[in-house]
């Protein structure tokens, strides 16, 4: 009974956002592409300039720390015994490691748990939907396309001048967001890509900065096994 009423508090935080597609009933990576690639082309026969930053979050179940989403559980209304026994569920974990040594002997080392939640759980996925539930846009010209800890920002404007000046407000707030909740940025794998169609090639975009490094600008790139150009072939 408990985590189906997580649930039904997860839900009423998604509604209207509709940005997260993984752990979600009747949704699945084929929504999270057609959601961008929707996006996209509507931008493009608007006459937008649109760019997008594909975000890989490193381990994101691991760092994910539990002061922190006790908060956010009670600030969707999880309060009093229910918040108690989380509480209990999340902290004073241990994890061991086992070294084999000479002679058949072992050596244990114990490390107390303050981040992540169990993946292979019933509540593991929920309590990470909870946590990155925060992480959506504040702006009309933003939006984000999320299958669990992959997230895609797809920022929009009228005119190259607006664009940039758009995507220094996003990155700020993906800055600001990310430092807050203790979540890290798998560098090898996040790049960003200027969207066009084949006969107009916008004028060209710097590379898009977060952390205070710029990040590959590439002309294709993988979305959960689709192959993805920056003219929209």
């Amino acid at each position: 009974m408990f985590p189906e009423k997580l649930k039904t508090a997860k839900n009423t935080q998604f509604h209207g956002k509709n940005t997260q597609h993984g752990f979600q009933k009747s949704k699945s990576t084929v929504n999270a592409s057609f959601a961008f690639l929707n996006e996209a082309l509507n931008a493009i026969d608007s006459k937008e300039h649109i760019s997008a930053i594909f975000l890989d979050l490193s381990n994101a179940s691991d760092v994910i720390s539990h002061n922190i989403l006790l908060k956010e559980l009670e600030s969707v209304g999880t309060r009093g015994p229910a918040h108690e026994w989380l509480k209990s569920y999340l902290q004073n974990r241990e994890q061991v490691a086992v070294l084999p040594m000479q002679e058949g002997n072992k050596i244990k080392y114990y490390c107390s748990e303050k981040h992540s939640v169990l993946q292979d759980s019933i509540l593991g996925p929920i309590l990470f939907l909870l946590f990155v539930n925060d992480l959506d846009p504040t702006s009309p010209h933003h939006n984000y396309i999320k299958f669990a800890d992959d997230t895609i920002v797809m920022i929009k404007e009228r005119t190259r001048e607006e664009l940039l000046h758009e995507i220094k407000k996003c990155t700020t707030h993906i800055t600001d967001g990310f430092s807050v909740n203790n979540l890290v940025i798998n560098t090898e794998k996040t790049v960003t890509m200027h969207l066009h169609i084949v006969e107009n090639k916008y004028p060209l975009i710097r590379d898009i900065e977060l952390f205070s490094r710029a990040f590959e600008n590439v002309s294709s790139t993988k979305l959960h096994g689709i192959l993805i150009q920056e003219d929209q072939r």
